[in-house]
């Protein structure tokens, strides 16, 4: 004859998603059997009772207590939210040529974007520590760490975002975002001789006319190089003659 588990669940009742009670042939106490969404796992607690109504009372109880303690720092309505917040800077932003595509993906990629992450957050529950939990939080998703420029990218839209919050009137104040380690990286120079060398070489190639990705060098060209270096412009990207600067 086989052997009954006395784990095997006799009755079981659903009271809401997430949540039901079990009895099972272990105990004759109900069992209530509750959905953590933080954990993503189920929560096991034993109601005590032996009647089927009283462990429901029991239940909802349970439930109430622990997903106000699990979501303390959620957001009890959406327009209080860091989503909504986020949504709404997105917005307010788009078409701006200071915001970026790449700006939208930190606020939503699907496995450590801030909307995952914070989303549900109320706003005035974000702190330093939040944030700063955040960041070694990227860092535990990855080989390699993110680089202190990035980093200080989220921190700079996290700021954004909490700043519509002041706005608003939610947030007297901002919480103070963590400083995130500055790498000096320099650009890199001519030398008084590979100057000397390049501006021979550029003259030389405007005189056999010569082609670089399509563009004849001419010695407008060159007056340009010129001009690029003593006057400390950077280019920055393509146009019809093959160079933009910024200043």
């Amino acid at each position: 004859m086989a052997k009954v588990s006395k784990n095997r669940i006799l009755k079981s009742k659903q009271l809401r998603k997430g949540l039901a009670t079990i009895l099972t042939a272990r105990s004759p106490y109900w069992l209530i059997r509750l959905r953590d969404p933080i954990a993503g796992k189920y929560v096991h607690r034993s109601s005590k009772e032996r009647s089927r109504l009283d462990a429901i009372e029991v239940a909802y109880e349970f439930a109430d207590s622990f997903r106000s303690k699990a979501n303390s720092e959620h957001a009890k309505v959406k327009a209080t939210s860091f989503e909504h917040y986020a949504k709404k800077l997105m917005a307010m932003q788009k078409g701006q040529s200071k915001w970026s595509e790449g700006d939208n993906k930190l606020l939503n990629r699907s496995e450590d974007g801030l909307i995952c992450y914070f989303g549900k957050h109320d706003v005035t529950k974000i702190t330093t520590g939040m944030v700063r939990d955040y960041l070694t939080h990227l860092d535990g998703n990855r080989k390699k760490p993110l680089a202190h420029s990035t980093k200080s990218k989220h921190v700079i839209i996290i700021r954004k975002v909490l700043t519509i919050a002041v706005e608003d009137g939610l947030l007297n104040v901002l919480p103070v975002m963590p400083k995130i380690k500055t790498v000096d990286t320099p650009r890199h120079t001519f030398t008084d001789r590979e100057y000397k060398r390049f501006m021979k070489a550029a003259l030389e190639c405007a005189k056999r006319g010569d082609k670089v990705r399509g563009v004849t060098i001419t010695g407008h060209h060159v007056r340009m190089f010129r001009f690029v270096v003593h006057s400390f412009l950077r280019p920055t990207e393509t146009s019809q003659l093959g160079w933009s600067s910024d200043a």
